[in-house]
């Protein structure tokens, strides 16, 4: 993965230039973040999670909904804020491809220095975005970062009643057991929460998309793989996110229970610590920006 851009430190903010180069800095208030939202059938929870990232105090971001052929009105409430927000674009599959094929096509579409994942059940605190930008600008040798996240719970928007998921950080120190017995300890990895990770550009360069054989468990084998590159992988003691816990939440599902995940998950990481992160094992990124000059507000793609 590593044939196209070497990461390593830098001075401040840079646009990745995937010939192997770094382009000269650009003013910290212009760095483009890409807000990836997977969506799929969450016609209820769906606006409010849109309107906390139209609400956003930093204005330099672009928001990309991929509707994971949804069948409850869910690409309609999309097309809306697509209207409304230039900064809102939608990418529409025809059929459901699960959660890591969803935001993978919305990462290869971005054009962001920084990107992150949002689901669509799940908000951004109001300085989200601001607050994670800043910290990549005062550690420029970081290149992941995770931060807090309250929770809330059932419907409605992050006004509610919310209570802290969590205070600790995570540290990549505490993987050596994990990767020398090949098990998900939980200790390493439950203080890290998807919503409130962002890393730049060259990471999904570095480390590949996620894995789309993977219905679940996607997030904690990207971060493997991440850790496992040697990526500097740091912490952000502010509330960023908000997790909403329903019902229907992917980590608590039936599906999930039924699935041979944990299995499959751990055959996974023993296999990249055999072969390491390649090309061979991974989906591959170029990290090139597909067609820069045209301004496209949705798009159907064919799964």
């Amino acid at each position: 993965m590593t044939s196209r851009l070497e990461i390593g430190p830098v001075d401040s903010m840079e646009e990745v230039d995937v010939s192997g180069t770094i382009s000269p800095p650009r003013p910290a208030t212009k760095v483009l973040v890409s807000v990836i939202i997977p969506s799929c059938n969450y016609s209820e929870y769906l606006p409010h999670c849109l309107n906390s990232c139209f609400r956003q105090s930093y204005p330099h971001a672009e928001y990309i909904i991929v509707d994971d052929g949804s069948t409850d009105g869910s690409a309609q409430i999309a097309h809306h804020f697509v209207q409304k927000d230039p900064r809102f674009r939608l990418v529409a599959l025809d059929r459901n491809a699960g959660l890591a094929k969803a935001k993978n096509e919305g990462i290869v579409r971005c054009r962001g220095e920084l990107i992150t994942t949002i689901d669509a059940d799940d908000m951004l605190s109001e300085d989200s975005i601001l607050e994670r930008v800043h910290h990549f600008i005062k550690n420029p040798t970081c290149m992941v970062v995770h931060a807090r996240s309250y929770v809330c719970h059932g419907p409605g928007d992050f006004f509610e009643k919310q209570e802290s998921l969590t205070e600790e950080a995570f540290l990549p120190s505490l993987l050596q057991h994990y990767i020398e017995s090949g098990v998900d300890s939980g200790c390493c990895w439950d203080t890290v929460h998807a919503q409130t990770v962002m890393a730049r550009r060259g990471v999904y360069v570095r480390t590949g998309l996620y894995c789309e054989e993977m219905r679940f468990k996607s997030d904690r084998e990207m971060w493997f793989r991440m850790v496992l590159s040697g990526l500097n992988f740091t912490f952000l003691h502010k509330f960023v996110s908000i997790y909403r816990r329903h019902d229907r939440n992917m980590s608590t599902s039936r599906e999930r229970r039924e699935s041979n995940i944990e299995d499959y998950f751990q055959r996974r990481c023993a296999q990249l610590l055999r072969e390491g992160v390649s090309e061979r094992n991974c989906r591959p990124w170029s990290g090139d920006i597909i067609h820069p000059n045209t301004p496209v507000s949705s798009v159907k793609v064919n799964t």
